[in-house]
């Protein structure tokens, strides 16, 4: 027996199983009454990405690779006690003064 005729002999066996169930009756009918084509669609996307802020982020890693180990450098905070009126920026630190 050809390859065909086997697989075909198994298909048929597979639904002499199922031929009390009316939902599989009613989805193989379905399918026999259907449109027997198949057609497969194959889309190509090509996309262009700009890659220059990829440099950029190369160039700069070596110094963000130094600022992670070595976090011994810290912003220094100088304050510097001026009259109210003076003053330009009131923050939480100044009220505290007062």
């Amino acid at each position: 027996m050809s390859e065909y005729n086997e697989q075909r002999a198994a298909f048929d066996k597979a639904v002499k199983t199922f031929d009390g169930n009316n939902s599989f009756a009613a989805a193989r009918a379905l399918l026999l009454s259907g449109e027997k084509t198949v057609s497969f669609n194959r889309k190509i996307i090509e996309k262009n990405i700009d890659s220059s802020w990829l440099t950029e982020i190369e160039k700069d890693l070596p110094h963000l690779d130094t600022v992670i180990r070595n976090p011994r450098n810290t912003i220094k905070e100088v304050e510097e006690i001026v009259p109210i009126a003076m003053s330009r920026k009131i923050t939480v630190e100044s009220i505290k003064h007062l």
